[in-house]
């Protein structure tokens, strides 16, 4: 028996251009870096070409990056793929960027070894600074740099230390914790 596959690869789809709509705190060219596997043709060296899965992945990152810049009410309102007349892929992305936040007040609870005030030195984060999610997480557990509040206990033999941030209070563009 013999078996003969033929397969038609047809032409790739590659993306010519990546538009944003609705982003006026953020630059297209920064959000267009944000999206690591869906890049428009015209790279050196860089691949262009559309797909879905990742893209759908680079969508997710986008919001992650809005919202690592403070802007914690950012949603991706539409986005929309074609192809224009000469067959080339275009997309178009439609944001809500809403505004960016702070942090205001950050109270410590339930602490008994360490001051108030020393892990707010480990957290580093001052009043004012830029609201970051991803940051705060960061600083409560597992920091690369061992800068965490959850080493400062682990250190001291509490193996089963948690830190959980709560927001109680938004108020204009400031979150208090």
């Amino acid at each position: 028996v013999k078996l003969v596959i033929s397969v038609d690869r047809g032409e790739r789809v590659r993306i010519a251009s990546i538009e944003f709509e609705g982003n006026q705190q953020v630059s297209d060219r920064k959000l267009r870096k944000q999206m690591k596997d869906t890049r428009r043709k015209g790279r050196l060296f860089g691949k262009s070409k559309f797909e879905e899965g990742l893209y759908e992945a680079d969508k997710d990152k986008l919001i992650a990056y809005y919202n690592k810049e403070g802007f914690r009410n950012a949603i991706l309102l539409s986005d929309t793929v074609w192809r224009d007349d000469k067959g080339h892929l275009r997309i178009r992305i439609d944001l809500f960027e809403g505004d960016r936040f702070y942090f205001r007040n950050i109270a410590i609870k339930g602490n008994s070894l360490y001051s108030d005030e020393h892990i707010r030195n480990v957290l580093g984060i001052q009043r004012g600074d830029v609201y970051n999610l991803e940051l705060l997480q960061k600083r409560l557990s597992f920091s690369n740099d061992g800068r965490d509040v959850s080493s400062l206990y682990m250190d001291e033999g509490h193996l089963f230390f948690r830190a959980e941030p709560v927001e109680t209070g938004v108020e204009n563009d400031s979150v208090d914790l």
